[in-house]
């Protein structure tokens, strides 16, 4: 059991404080974004410009010369907190640390500790969402003493370092899988005569030019009547669009007791409406589609659902630009568009063989994905045991 005391109407651990944060840091806005920044850093645009919700660029010059805390300031982003390294531009949708009037705060131990209190929920909730620099400071904190600040900081950095590995192997491994991707969808395996198609690209000679409609079957989403649905999981469950999507596969919100469209179990679900359009999950399951949705599955003989399925993500770009056609500002494919969208069609033994070479590589991501999502599981229970008290380090 945690040894605690009360202070000012909380109970802490003992040895620990209570702190306001009006008393630990002074706050300033951030300056307007410098006019050269760069998406990416060079030699020159080499300094950090931070945003609300983290960098957003790169610049030529520096606000700060020394690392400080940085606080969104507006937007939906507000709250979230970053660790920017010296020689850094704070632009005005931030606030920052300008000088911390204790001097026994470890600056990690800080960060993570404004992480977790989740500062968005504090934000003002009239008008546009707002953080200022009066509801920071009204907040109150717990502060262990410095050595086991330091410590609890160790901790949660080397779980940081983890998610960093584990998050930049699956950054190397979706670039190994574009470039793979983009290789066999132009090259295919062992073909060595091309030709140029005007709708995509260069091909191999053998490969047919076909209509997604000719070789896959397309079933358009029918939303069903809303009184139907239900968060009681009776009936079946309803997938109306990208909010439902996860990496991979959907996660179903609601459900319908009178299913109007039904997909089958490893269909391709296929947005067909609003921003994310020619985003793509695959059923785990049989789901009824609303109208934001598209199943498709191959023809047997014809085709394989799954090459079906890396062509059309080769193809996202061309696709939603189809979709948003004379300059809509809302995109949409309609069932012609999509039954009529031209796709590359080799022979069925190669698109399995294609199939398979991709397929390898999303297992490895996956695999990646689900270790990173351990190690972020592991640090948010930590933060929950160590920056509140309820587990104590050893300090030495």
């Amino acid at each position: 059991m945690i040894s605690s005391v009360k202070q000012d109407g909380e109970r802490v651990p003992e040895g620990w404080g209570v702190v306001p944060l009006s008393d630990v840091f002074k706050l300033s806005s951030g300056k307007t974004r410098p006019v050269d920044m760069m998406e990416t850093p060079t030699n020159t645009m080499k300094y950090p410009i931070f945003g609300g919700n983290g960098i957003v660029g790169y610049g030529s010059s520096y606000l700060v010369d020394r690392e400080v805390v940085v606080i969104g300031r507006v937007g939906e982003y507000c709250g979230s907190v970053h660790k920017a390294p010296k020689n850094s531009w704070i632009t005005d949708n931030a606030l920052y640390s300008v000088e911390f009037y204790d001097k026994k705060i470890d600056m990690h131990f800080f960060v993570e500790t404004l992480s977790f209190l989740n500062l968005n929920s504090f934000k003002r909730k009239s008008g546009q969402p707002l953080m200022t620099q009066e509801i920071v400071y009204s907040i109150k904190i717990l502060l262990p003493p410095l050595p086991e600040q330091h410590r609890i900081a160790t901790i949660l950095t080397t779980v940081d370092d983890a998610i960093q590995r584990s998050r930049h192997a699956a950054a190397e491994t979706e670039r190994l899988k574009a470039g793979v991707m983009q290789e066999l969808m132009t090259k295919g395996i062992g073909h060595t005569e091309f030709r140029e198609d005007p709708d995509v690209g260069t091909v191999p000679k053998e490969w047919m030019i076909s209509q997604l409609g000719k070789f896959a079957e397309i079933i358009m989403g029918q939303s069903p009547s809303g009184e139907t649905y239900n968060g009681d999981k009776n009936g079946v469950p309803l997938i109306n669009g990208p909010v439902e999507f996860g990496l991979e596969y959907p996660t179903p919100l609601q459900w319908t007791s009178a299913p109007t469209k039904i997909c089958n179990k490893d269909d391709i679900l296929f947005c067909v409406r609003g921003n994310t359009t020619a985003r793509i999950n695959i059923a785990d399951q049989p789901y009824c589609i609303g109208r934001g949705i598209a199943a498709i599955r191959g023809i047997k003989g014809a085709s394989i659902t799954t090459f079906i399925k890396f062509t059309l993500i080769n193809r996202h770009d061309s696709i939603y630009q189809m979709a948003v056609g004379g300059g809509s500002t809302f995109p949409n494919i309609t069932s012609k568009q999509l039954s009529e969208l031209k796709l590359v069609l080799p022979s069925v033994a190669e698109q399995d063989r294609i199939a398979t070479i991709l397929s390898t590589i999303d297992r490895k991501l996956t695999l990646q994905r689900q270790r990173t999502a351990h190690y972020e599981h592991l640090k948010q229970g930590l933060m929950n045991e160590l920056l509140t008290g309820k587990l104590r380090v050893k300090v030495t």
